[in-house]
């Protein structure tokens, strides 16, 4: 992990075409299995999305889970 604005940040890599479309607003929910590091994803949270060319940093504003 590394750290944005002194909090430790997630990392996830994601295409190109979804981070454009997060970027433009057109992509608000990042739907992923329930793995361990998952399941420890709590709203307020920093997550660095990555594709192979760019990144963003965003905040986690809540966390729902399905079964």
């Amino acid at each position: 992990m590394i750290a944005f604005d002194g909090q430790a940040v997630r990392i996830l890599r994601i295409s190109p075409t979804c981070l454009a479309h997060i970027k433009e607003k057109r992509k608000t929910i990042e739907a992923r299995l329930a793995s361990a590091a998952m399941r420890r994803v709590l709203p307020g949270d920093i997550i660095r999305f990555e594709s192979e060319t760019e990144h963003l940093h965003v905040r986690v504003l809540s966390v729902r889970k399905y079964e």
